[in-house]
């Protein structure tokens, strides 16, 4: 297999770092790697490496410090404090409680953590401020949905961080809502009777967490879903929740005002084509036919989608 040189602007990787240090460095911390390359001379800071790559920040904080570690910057890496380039594990090394954690964690977990690992649960602790019984109950979640890689553990605490959840009052709230939820789903969908799959679960974790919609909007978005489609289709619904996203609907009197513009829009529209074809009308342009509903829209665009 050949690849053929792009006429576009190109990043240099180093033969060494190519034949030497890429065999023993995992994926995320080669995207970080070839994502700084990109951008050298540039003022890029943790949280926009994260951003960009889809990461966290103790990902990428992980990922600096390992290529820093192994001369793959050289000496053209510029920090701007010192303390970035301790690793979270030594700059907490002497506090008693996280290593009480840390000796606790692994003996519910039942392993040793190797250094990775060990640098996650102390980013959760030291970078992100979770007290320590906190950190314990999102072990104990993640064990329970039978989910004990430390990355995904970092990835629920990051989610965590970000909602502001301080406490184990808190996540147990927050766990409370998304199951209650996902039954609603279920409910709206007729689905009761059996678990949802995980791509459809994903769905459900997406349409709150990402497009931050109510659960009435939701339900209405599934009730319009059966409709159009005949079935529980997730991805329609996912389709009709997006474009509300879009067009920055978070009630459901914004949504009611949406239908009507839409509405509107349509009948101008129809109007217009029936002043034009008034003088060519035959059998079938008698029974004009009304595309009055945003709904049809999104149905006939999810179909050239899935044709």
């Amino acid at each position: 297999m050949k690849i053929r040189t792009s006429k576009t602007a190109q990043t240099a990787v180093s033969n060494e770092f190519i034949d030497e240090l890429m065999v023993r460095t995992n994926g995320e911390y080669v995207k970080v790697y070839l994502y700084m390359l990109r951008h050298a001379g540039e003022d890029v800071s943790e949280d926009d490496i994260a951003d960009a790559l889809e990461l966290t920040g103790g990902d990428v904080k992980r990922a600096i410090s390992f290529l820093s570690k192994n001369g793959a910057f050289g000496d053209s890496l510029e920090n701007e404090s010192n303390d970035t380039e301790k690793s979270d594990v030594v700059q907490i090394q002497d506090d008693v409680d996280f290593k009480a954690l840390l000796h606790e964690l692994q003996c519910y977990i039942g392993k040793t953590f190797n250094n990775t690992e060990a640098e996650i649960v102390a980013y959760m602790y030291n970078r992100l401020g979770m007290p320590t019984e906190l950190i314990e109950y999102l072990f104990e979640v993640c064990k329970q949905k039978k989910k004990t890689s430390l990355r995904y553990m970092e990835k629920v605490a990051q989610r965590w961080y970000e909602k502001g959840i301080k406490n184990v009052d808190d996540a147990k709230r927050d766990e409370e809502l998304y199951a209650e939820e996902i039954s609603s789903v279920k409910s709206y969908f007729g689905l009761s009777s059996r678990d949802l799959a995980k791509p459809e679960t994903e769905y459900v974790m997406r349409w709150i967490r990402e497009y931050k919609m109510p659960p009435d909007l939701i339900k209405e978005a599934c009730r319009r879903t059966v409709l159009g489609t005949g079935k529980a289709t997730f991805s329609y619904a996912d389709s009709i929740l997006k474009v509300w996203k879009e067009k920055g609907v978070v009630s459901a009197e914004q949504l009611k005002a949406l239908d009507e513009e839409h509405k509107a829009e349509q009948e101008k529209k129809r109007r217009t084509r029936s002043a034009s074809n008034s003088n060519t009308k035959n059998g079938f342009h008698n029974f004009e036919q009304r595309e009055d509903s945003l709904d049809r829209d999104i149905l006939k665009k999810f179909d050239d989608l899935t044709k």
